[in-house]
Protein backbone atom coordinates (compact mmCIF):
# COMPACT_ATOMS: atom_id res chain seq x y z
CA UNK A 1 0.00 0.00 0.00
CA UNK A 2 2.54 2.02 0.66
CA UNK A 3 4.95 1.71 -2.12
CA UNK A 4 1.14 2.46 -4.03
CA UNK A 5 1.23 5.43 -2.90
CA UNK A 6 4.76 6.38 -3.65
CA UNK A 7 4.67 5.65 -7.33
CA UNK A 8 1.12 7.37 -7.09
CA UNK A 9 2.41 10.53 -5.73
CA UNK A 10 5.75 10.28 -8.65
CA UNK A 11 3.08 9.47 -11.15
CA UNK A 12 0.95 12.71 -10.55
CA UNK A 13 4.83 14.27 -9.70
CA UNK A 14 5.51 13.54 -13.63
CA UNK A 15 2.22 15.39 -14.62
CA UNK A 16 2.40 18.58 -12.70
CA UNK A 17 6.40 18.44 -14.15
CA UNK A 18 4.89 18.05 -17.54
CA UNK A 19 2.24 21.18 -17.05
CA UNK A 20 4.91 23.50 -15.92
CA UNK A 21 6.97 22.79 -18.65
CA UNK A 22 4.01 23.01 -21.15
CA UNK A 23 3.48 26.65 -19.55
CA UNK A 24 6.94 27.59 -20.00
CA UNK A 25 7.15 26.80 -23.25
CA UNK A 26 3.83 27.96 -24.41
CA UNK A 27 5.24 31.32 -23.40
CA UNK A 28 8.31 30.48 -25.73
CA UNK A 29 6.16 29.83 -28.86
CA UNK A 30 3.91 32.82 -28.32
CA UNK A 31 6.47 35.15 -28.45
CA UNK A 32 7.87 33.14 -31.90
CA UNK A 33 4.26 33.81 -33.07
CA UNK A 34 4.23 37.51 -32.32
CA UNK A 35 7.42 38.49 -34.07
CA UNK A 36 6.20 37.08 -36.98
CA UNK A 37 3.87 38.57 -40.11
CA UNK A 38 0.56 38.12 -41.07
CA UNK A 39 0.38 34.61 -42.91
CA UNK A 40 0.43 30.75 -43.17
CA UNK A 41 2.75 30.27 -40.92
CA UNK A 42 1.65 32.46 -38.03
CA UNK A 43 -1.73 30.91 -38.17
CA UNK A 44 -0.46 27.64 -37.68
CA UNK A 45 1.58 28.67 -34.90
CA UNK A 46 -1.01 29.97 -33.18
CA UNK A 47 -3.23 26.80 -33.48
CA UNK A 48 0.11 25.25 -31.89
CA UNK A 49 0.40 27.94 -28.96
CA UNK A 50 -3.63 26.58 -28.46
CA UNK A 51 -3.43 23.26 -28.56
CA UNK A 52 -0.40 23.70 -25.98
CA UNK A 53 -2.04 26.12 -23.64
CA UNK A 54 -5.15 23.30 -23.58
CA UNK A 55 -2.58 20.30 -22.84
CA UNK A 56 -1.42 22.19 -20.29
CA UNK A 57 -4.88 22.94 -18.74
CA UNK A 58 -5.49 19.08 -18.96
CA UNK A 59 -2.23 18.07 -17.29
CA UNK A 60 -3.85 19.70 -14.37
CA UNK A 61 -7.10 17.98 -14.74
CA UNK A 62 -5.45 14.92 -14.73
CA UNK A 63 -3.47 15.46 -11.36
CA UNK A 64 -7.00 16.47 -9.72
CA UNK A 65 -8.49 13.30 -11.58
CA UNK A 66 -5.75 10.91 -10.11
CA UNK A 67 -6.10 11.78 -6.48
CA UNK A 68 -9.57 9.81 -6.72
CA UNK A 69 -8.54 6.76 -8.10
CA UNK A 70 -6.79 3.90 -6.52
CA UNK A 71 -5.88 2.23 -9.92
CA UNK A 72 -1.64 3.36 -9.43
CA UNK A 73 -0.84 1.22 -12.72
CA UNK A 74 -2.83 3.18 -15.21
CA UNK A 75 -1.98 6.49 -13.32
CA UNK A 76 1.61 5.83 -13.43
CA UNK A 77 1.26 4.73 -17.03
CA UNK A 78 -0.46 7.51 -18.63
CA UNK A 79 1.59 10.34 -16.11
CA UNK A 80 4.57 8.82 -18.31
CA UNK A 81 3.21 8.97 -21.44
CA UNK A 82 2.13 12.94 -20.21
CA UNK A 83 5.77 13.24 -19.20
CA UNK A 84 7.01 12.35 -22.53
CA UNK A 85 4.30 14.32 -24.37
CA UNK A 86 6.21 17.22 -22.41
CA UNK A 87 9.09 16.52 -23.06
CA UNK A 88 8.29 16.03 -26.74
CA UNK A 89 6.71 19.69 -26.42
CA UNK A 90 10.03 20.88 -24.87
CA UNK A 91 12.17 19.68 -27.99
CA UNK A 92 9.58 20.79 -30.46
CA UNK A 93 9.71 24.44 -28.71
CA UNK A 94 13.82 24.44 -28.51
CA UNK A 95 13.89 23.33 -32.10
CA UNK A 96 11.52 26.31 -33.49
CA UNK A 97 13.05 29.02 -31.35
CA UNK A 98 16.69 27.68 -32.75
CA UNK A 99 15.56 27.55 -36.26
CA UNK A 100 13.53 31.20 -35.76
CA UNK A 101 16.40 32.35 -34.40
CA UNK A 102 18.96 31.35 -37.19
CA UNK A 103 16.15 32.67 -40.15
CA UNK A 104 16.50 35.82 -38.03
CA UNK A 105 20.13 36.39 -38.22
CA UNK A 106 19.99 35.54 -42.21
CA UNK A 107 17.15 38.39 -42.58
CA UNK A 108 19.23 40.75 -40.67
CA UNK A 109 22.32 39.71 -42.37
CA UNK A 110 20.46 40.25 -46.03
CA UNK A 111 19.40 43.41 -44.79
CA UNK A 112 22.67 44.80 -43.99
CA UNK A 113 23.58 43.33 -47.87
CA UNK A 114 21.25 45.15 -49.51
CA UNK A 115 20.79 48.52 -46.93
CA UNK A 116 22.24 51.69 -46.90
CA UNK A 117 21.99 52.13 -42.87
CA UNK A 118 22.78 55.72 -42.87
CA UNK A 119 19.61 56.62 -44.92
CA UNK A 120 17.70 53.89 -44.03
CA UNK A 121 16.50 53.05 -47.69
CA UNK A 122 18.50 50.49 -50.26
CA UNK A 123 22.03 50.18 -51.23
CA UNK A 124 23.14 50.69 -54.61
CA UNK A 125 24.48 46.82 -55.25
CA UNK A 126 20.28 46.12 -54.38
CA UNK A 127 19.27 49.07 -56.82
CA UNK A 128 21.76 47.06 -59.36
CA UNK A 129 19.96 44.30 -58.63
CA UNK A 130 16.49 45.62 -58.96
CA UNK A 131 16.94 47.48 -62.42
CA UNK A 132 18.48 44.45 -64.26
CA UNK A 133 15.32 42.82 -63.33
CA UNK A 134 13.48 45.69 -65.12
CA UNK A 135 15.30 46.32 -67.87
CA UNK A 136 14.80 42.67 -68.49
CA UNK A 137 10.81 42.69 -67.54
CA UNK A 138 10.93 45.59 -70.35
CA UNK A 139 12.88 43.97 -73.15
CA UNK A 140 10.77 40.78 -72.81
CA UNK A 141 7.44 41.38 -71.90
CA UNK A 142 7.45 45.03 -73.36
CA UNK A 143 6.63 46.74 -69.91
CA UNK A 144 7.90 49.99 -69.16
CA UNK A 145 9.73 51.73 -66.28
CA UNK A 146 11.65 54.82 -65.20
CA UNK A 147 14.73 56.36 -63.45
CA UNK A 148 15.06 59.20 -61.01
CA UNK A 149 18.44 60.33 -60.39
CA UNK A 150 18.60 62.83 -57.35
CA UNK A 151 21.28 64.80 -55.98
CA UNK A 152 21.20 66.46 -52.40
CA UNK A 153 22.24 69.63 -53.24
CA UNK A 154 25.04 71.25 -50.97
CA UNK A 155 24.92 68.22 -48.91
CA UNK A 156 29.05 69.11 -48.39
CA UNK A 157 27.65 72.71 -46.98
CA UNK A 158 25.26 70.74 -44.53
CA UNK A 159 28.27 68.74 -43.60
CA UNK A 160 30.69 71.67 -42.82
CA UNK A 161 28.17 73.52 -41.18
CA UNK A 162 26.67 70.83 -38.34
CA UNK A 163 29.41 68.08 -38.39
CA UNK A 164 28.86 64.34 -38.90
CA UNK A 165 26.64 63.32 -36.27
CA UNK A 166 24.10 65.94 -37.22
CA UNK A 167 24.15 65.04 -41.41
CA UNK A 168 23.79 61.53 -40.23
CA UNK A 169 20.55 62.34 -38.38
CA UNK A 170 19.69 64.89 -41.77
CA UNK A 171 20.62 61.93 -43.95
CA UNK A 172 18.00 59.61 -42.22
CA UNK A 173 15.54 62.03 -42.09
CA UNK A 174 15.85 62.86 -45.94
CA UNK A 175 15.56 58.83 -46.77
CA UNK A 176 12.50 57.88 -44.46
CA UNK A 177 10.73 61.45 -46.58
CA UNK A 178 12.11 60.14 -50.17
CA UNK A 179 10.16 56.69 -49.16
CA UNK A 180 6.95 58.12 -47.76
CA UNK A 181 6.49 60.31 -50.90
CA UNK A 182 6.65 57.30 -53.51
CA UNK A 183 4.71 54.26 -53.83
CA UNK A 184 5.43 50.94 -51.93
CA UNK A 185 6.43 48.96 -55.15
CA UNK A 186 9.42 51.72 -55.50
CA UNK A 187 12.81 51.35 -55.19
CA UNK A 188 14.98 54.15 -53.31
CA UNK A 189 18.53 53.55 -52.95
CA UNK A 190 21.57 55.43 -52.03
CA UNK A 191 23.60 55.54 -55.51
CA UNK A 192 26.38 57.67 -53.73
CA UNK A 193 28.10 60.05 -51.62
CA UNK A 194 25.33 62.32 -52.49
CA UNK A 195 23.20 61.10 -55.04
CA UNK A 196 19.77 58.89 -54.68
CA UNK A 197 18.08 56.70 -57.81
CA UNK A 198 14.98 55.43 -57.43
CA UNK A 199 12.98 52.51 -59.62
CA UNK A 200 9.77 53.74 -61.13
CA UNK A 201 8.27 50.12 -62.16
CA UNK A 202 5.48 50.39 -64.45
CA UNK A 203 5.59 53.66 -64.92
CA UNK A 204 5.75 56.35 -68.10
CA UNK A 205 7.19 59.47 -68.50
CA UNK A 206 4.15 61.03 -67.51
CA UNK A 207 3.85 59.07 -63.98
CA UNK A 208 7.57 60.26 -63.61
CA UNK A 209 7.01 63.98 -63.98
CA UNK A 210 3.67 63.46 -61.08
CA UNK A 211 6.80 61.60 -58.90
CA UNK A 212 9.36 64.55 -59.45
CA UNK A 213 6.90 67.33 -58.11
CA UNK A 214 5.93 65.36 -55.26
CA UNK A 215 9.33 64.78 -54.20
CA UNK A 216 10.80 67.92 -54.99
CA UNK A 217 8.26 69.58 -53.45
CA UNK A 218 8.33 67.24 -50.08
CA UNK A 219 11.80 67.99 -49.56
CA UNK A 220 12.01 71.67 -50.16
CA UNK A 221 9.12 72.49 -48.06
CA UNK A 222 10.26 70.28 -45.66
CA UNK A 223 12.49 71.54 -42.14
CA UNK A 224 14.58 68.46 -40.88
CA UNK A 225 14.82 68.88 -36.70
CA UNK A 226 18.00 67.25 -36.21
CA UNK A 227 17.59 67.60 -31.95
CA UNK A 228 14.09 68.15 -29.80
CA UNK A 229 12.17 70.40 -31.26
CA UNK A 230 11.35 72.30 -28.46
CA UNK A 231 14.72 73.43 -27.91
CA UNK A 232 15.68 76.68 -27.96
CA UNK A 233 18.64 76.28 -29.74
CA UNK A 234 17.49 73.59 -32.12
CA UNK A 235 19.44 72.31 -35.03
CA UNK A 236 16.86 72.79 -38.27
CA UNK A 237 18.21 72.12 -41.75
CA UNK A 238 16.46 73.02 -44.79
CA UNK A 239 17.60 71.45 -48.45
CA UNK A 240 16.50 71.02 -51.24
CA UNK A 241 17.18 68.51 -53.91
CA UNK A 242 18.29 68.42 -57.88
CA UNK A 243 16.21 65.04 -59.83
CA UNK A 244 17.14 63.53 -63.45
CA UNK A 245 14.60 61.49 -65.01
CA UNK A 246 14.79 58.93 -67.95
CA UNK A 247 11.81 56.71 -69.32
CA UNK A 248 12.76 53.26 -70.75
CA UNK A 249 12.49 53.36 -74.39
CA UNK A 250 13.15 50.47 -76.88
CA UNK A 251 16.69 51.63 -77.72
CA UNK A 252 18.03 51.21 -74.45
CA UNK A 253 20.50 48.09 -74.81
CA UNK A 254 21.50 47.93 -71.24
CA UNK A 255 20.31 48.55 -67.89
CA UNK A 256 23.80 51.65 -68.06
CA UNK A 257 22.17 52.99 -70.55
CA UNK A 258 19.11 54.22 -68.95
CA UNK A 259 21.69 55.42 -65.91
CA UNK A 260 23.22 57.83 -67.86
CA UNK A 261 20.48 59.10 -69.14
CA UNK A 262 19.09 59.80 -66.26
CA UNK A 263 22.61 61.37 -65.00
CA UNK A 264 22.47 63.71 -68.36
CA UNK A 265 19.18 64.44 -67.01
CA UNK A 266 20.34 65.84 -63.28
CA UNK A 267 23.26 67.49 -64.87
CA UNK A 268 21.19 69.80 -66.87
CA UNK A 269 19.06 70.20 -63.75
CA UNK A 270 21.79 71.07 -61.44
CA UNK A 271 23.13 73.73 -64.28
CA UNK A 272 19.54 75.40 -64.32
CA UNK A 273 20.03 76.17 -60.82
CA UNK A 274 19.52 73.60 -58.30
CA UNK A 275 16.20 72.58 -57.11
CA UNK A 276 15.00 71.46 -61.00
CA UNK A 277 13.92 68.72 -62.69
CA UNK A 278 14.90 67.77 -66.21
CA UNK A 279 13.99 64.53 -68.47
CA UNK A 280 16.53 62.89 -70.69
CA UNK A 281 16.37 64.59 -74.21
CA UNK A 282 14.38 67.68 -73.09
Amino acid sequence: MYEAQILKTAGVMLVLVGSVMHIYYFNSILKVTRSLEQGWIRIRLVWLTLMVGLFSALYLVFALFSTHTDDTGLILLVSVMLFLGAVFVMITSQVLTGVFGVVKSFELIEKQRISDESMGIYNRVYFDLRLKEAHLLARRHRQTFSILLLEIDYLDQISHSHGMEYTGKFLASLGKLIKTSVRETDIVARYGQEEMAILLPNTVLAGARIAVTKIRKAVENKSFYLDDPSEINRVVVACTVSIGVAAYVPDIKTPDEIMRRADVALFKAKDKGRNQAAVYGE
